[in-house]
């Protein structure tokens, strides 16, 4: 196939047949993009989370605005503040952002103490990364990050030195901490790149952002069941947004 593979239907310059076997070729917005592979010596938390993820989102990529397109039979958003107010104005206001998103992590997770796996991510022109490439707001909630993997979003998956890598990390976080606390309101007045933050076994996924959140549950009926308890936190949009 001169050096091309199809994949979903699109040609990808540079990717083997050998690399769609493997899982190194995901989607991001319905595209191809290339997945490194998980570093050896990678600690233990890491090389437990990336199992985990193979295992429940095969063929995905961590970013939250990608997910709610790629998942979307399982997605639901909530608002943080009532009629879709964005930012927060006063210490109230504040305070209702934050208890609605500890609240829903805490359903997911099922107990406020739960320890929760945080996904950040940096940028660069270089398929390695540094812990460097990420916001400095997140890294000072996130110091213990330790890389997990890198990919590229590209048609053309190739060495291309103008091409932009993502670097992934991961850190952990208790539910009830400050340190989520403090990168959850940070985020909330867009001070800071948003994040994912997940189960350890990655069976669900928040993705809080300012305004809101995303969430993808682990299957339709647990979707509803958020849904329903949340009600007055919805979107009143057909599309949900």
């Amino acid at each position: 196939m001169n050096g091309f593979v199809a994949f979903h239907r699109v040609q990808v310059r540079g990717v083997t047949p050998a690399m769609v076997r493997a899982g190194r070729i995901v989607r991001v917005n319905g595209q191809p993009a290339m997945w490194e592979p998980l570093p050896e010596g990678a600690p233990k938390f890491v090389a437990d989370f990336d199992a985990a993820w193979q295992r429940a989102w095969p063929g995905c990529v961590p970013l939250g605005y990608d997910l709610r397109k790629t998942l979307a039979p399982t997605w639901v958003r909530f608002h943080s503040l009532l009629e879709a107010k964005r930012y927060p104005d006063n210490e109230a206001e504040r305070g209702e952002v934050l208890r609605r998103h500890l609240t829903v992590l805490a359903d997911l997770a099922g107990r406020e103490d739960a320890t929760l796996v945080v996904v950040s991510t940096g940028f660069s022109q270089q398929p390695s990364g540094s812990p460097l490439d990420v916001d400095p707001t997140v890294r000072q909630y996130t110091s213990d990050a330790a890389f997990w993997r890198s990919f590229v979003k590209d048609n053309d998956v190739s060495r291309d030195p103008d091409v932009w890598w993502f670097h992934l990390y991961l850190s952990q976080a208790t539910l009830n901490s400050e340190t989520l606390a403090g990168l959850l309101a940070r985020i909330a007045v867009d001070d800071a790149d948003p994040v994912i933050v997940a189960a350890p076994d990655a069976e669900w996924l928040y993705h809080p952002y300012d305004g809101g959140a995303d969430v993808i549950t682990p299957s339709t009926r647990a979707r509803d069941r958020l849904r329903q308890a949340y009600s007055g936190w919805l979107s009143p949009l057909p599309s949900g947004l």
